[in-house]
């Protein structure tokens, strides 16, 4: 894939619109999202393919953190982790909680949108 820096997974975004058209929940969407990047780091471990950790309240990004951890993936670890749906926020001082929350956690983050 030439000098690629860097992909993201495919990851699924937990806000409500979404939710309604999987009829899924945000802990379907965090299990699918972490099974993805698995999956991905199976089939293409030399590739640079970033985690995303996903939710909407802030518990819920903590818990998809302890997802990956259960799964064998420390994301301390990683170069960088994407936090996915924190772009449509009504409000700017949700994300800038979530992102302070994960980033306390030792977390290298790229926030999307």
């Amino acid at each position: 894939m030439g000098r690629l820096s860097w992909a993201s997974q495919q990851d699924l975004i937990c806000e409500d619109d979404a939710l309604r058209m999987t009829g899924l929940s945000i802990d379907q969407h965090q299990d699918l999202t972490a099974a993805n990047f698995l999956t991905l780091r199976e089939l293409a471990p030399e590739l640079p393919i970033i985690p995303v950790v996903q939710g909407w309240l802030r518990p819920h990004y903590a818990r998809c953190v302890e997802k990956f951890a259960a799964a064998g993936v420390d994301l301390t670890k990683e170069p960088l982790v994407g936090v996915g749906s924190i772009c449509r926020r009504p409000s700017t001082f949700t994300a800038s909680w979530i992102l302070e929350d994960l980033h306390s956690m030792g977390l290298k983050l790229h926030a999307f949108g």
